[in-house]
């Protein structure tokens, strides 16, 4: 079932991922790698996170993005957690 995102940090790195993977509509929830992401694209993502946000989440934090929850807003400075 489609989530939409919540916030503005959600909204972000939602937008970096459908882009990312050229789809739309990928939801909070998605799993990125139902959606055909790999781990080349899961290095992308993270290097586009960064870009956007000033701190890089590690590689568990994107590999735990299979229940999506986008990585947690801490582990790229933006708060919350």
């Amino acid at each position: 079932m489609y989530l939409a995102p919540r916030d503005h940090v959600e909204e972000h790195v939602s937008r970096l991922t459908a882009e990312l993977l050229g789809k739309s509509g990928i939801g909070v929830t998605d799993n990125l790698f139902d959606h055909g992401m790999d781990s080349l694209q899961v290095a992308e993502l993270r290097l586009l996170l960064r870009k956007q946000f000033g701190a890089m989440p590690s590689l568990d934090d994107v590999y735990r993005l299979r229940d999506r929850r986008i990585p947690k807003r801490g582990a790229f400075g933006c708060g919350g957690g």
